[in-house]
C-alpha cells in the first residue's frame, strides 16, 4: 500500500477510542468510509493489537472490544499475547513486522509489557507499518 493510499481512523467510532492513553503514531493519512472497508475497491485494513497477557480481565476486555470494533469496520484484527514478558513481545512484533511485505499488519496496537519498544516501533515504520502505544508514555513517537 503506498503512503497515499493508507486509510485514516475515523474521529467516531474508531477503534482507537478503546484505549484512552494511547500514542499513535502521527501520520498524513487519507480520509475513509468505513462502509468502503469491506467492498473490493479497497484492501481491508489489517491490525495487529499485542497485549501483555491474557490472564488480566482488562485486557481480555480490550481484545473483545477492539475484536467487535474491527468486525464493525470491516477491518481484520489479530491479537497477540506476550505472555507479561517484554523480550517474547519484542519478538513477536518483529516476525510479523519482518514477514512478507502482504503478511504484514497495516498497524499494529502495542500495550507494551516492559519497555516502549521503540526499535520496534521504528522497524515497523520503517516498513510502513503504522504504530500506536496504549496504557503507557513513550518519547519517541516524535521521532519516528
Amino acid at each position: 500500500m503506498r503512503e497515499d493510499q493508507v486509510p485514516k481512523v475515523a474521529d467516531t467510532g474508531s477503534p482507537w477510542e478503546l484505549f484512552p492513553r494511547s500514542n499513535l503514531l502521527s501520520r498524513d493519512l487519507l480520509p475513509y468510509d468505513s462502509n468502503d472497508l469491506g467492498s473490493n475497491s479497497m484492501k481491508k485494513l489489517r491490525i495487529l493489537v499485542s497485549l501483555v497477557s491474557n490472564e488480566n480481565d482488562y485486557q481480555r476486555e480490550q481484545a473483545r472490544a477492539v475484536t467487535e470494533m474491527a468486525e464493525r469496520l470491516g477491518a481484520e484484527v489479530q491479537i497477540i499475547y506476550a505472555d507479561g514478558d517484554s523480550i517474547n513481545q519484542s519478538q513477536q512484533l518483529l516476525d510479523m513486522i519482518q514477514a512478507a511485505p502482504n503478511a504484514r499488519p497495516d498497524a499494529i496496537v502495542c500495550h507494551p509489557a516492559g519497555t516502549g519498544l521503540s526499535q520496534v516501533a521504528r522497524t515497523a515504520v520503517a516498513n510502513g507499518i503504522g504504530w500506536a502505544v496504549v496504557n503507557r508514555e513513550v518519547d519517541y513517537l516524535s521521532e519516528l
